[in-house]
């Protein structure tokens, strides 16, 4: 095949994805009736909505999380992949409650970050302290960072062995927008 035609073939594949979401929440609005259970939460539905469709289009990019225990090492390892020093670290535990995610400069203009990471509210980061806050809102502080290739975001995550609940559903909607899960462990 050659390369026009696969390009005529991706932007096919891309328009029917992008119509898919649309169309299941109608058949689920008509369907209502036969008590089915909510696409939200479904596995399937959420790899679809919150991964495949945001990552349609020319350019792609790469979700990385570094994710891990209490006090493991997950913020040395994310500035080093950041090469700069952008999430506070320190050999006590910081408690870290909400991820912190570095962009690549230019990439809002090209893509949406809510449909990145649609299950959280976005916060523009000036202040290393602001993910250690305690809230009920799922939220990710993120900031623009020069040294970055142009198609990697990465993020600093919540501790996953933590008690707090509220963790693992971040941890769970990390899990689902990212391409690649660094895996710090003991």
């Amino acid at each position: 095949m050659d390369d026009a035609k696969r390009e005529t073939v991706f932007r096919t594949c891309e328009s029917i994805t992008r119509r898919l979401v649309p169309a299941l929440a109608q058949l689920e609005s008509t369907a209502s009736l036969l008590q089915q259970p909510p696409l939200a939460g479904r596995e399937w539905f959420e790899v679809l909505r919150q991964k495949l469709v945001p990552q349609l289009g020319e350019q792609a990019f790469l979700v990385v999380a570094v994710v891990g225990g209490t006090n493991i090492g997950k913020s040395v390892i994310f500035n080093h992949l950041a090469g700069c020093k952008a999430s506070a670290s320190s050999p006590l535990a910081s408690g870290t409650k909400h991820p912190v995610c570095l962009v690549p400069e230019g990439f809002t203009q090209h893509h949406s970050l809510q449909s990145v990471f649609p299950d959280f509210e976005l916060h523009e980061w000036s202040d290393a302290s602001s993910s250690l806050e305690e809230d009920d809102a799922h939220q990710i502080f993120w900031r623009t960072a020069k040294e970055l290739p142009p198609s990697l975001l990465i993020l600093d995550t919540p501790d996953v062995d933590s008690d707090t609940r509220v963790n693992w559903v971040r941890a769970d909607a990390v899990r689902r927008c990212a391409d690649v899960l660094i895996a710090v462990l003991t």
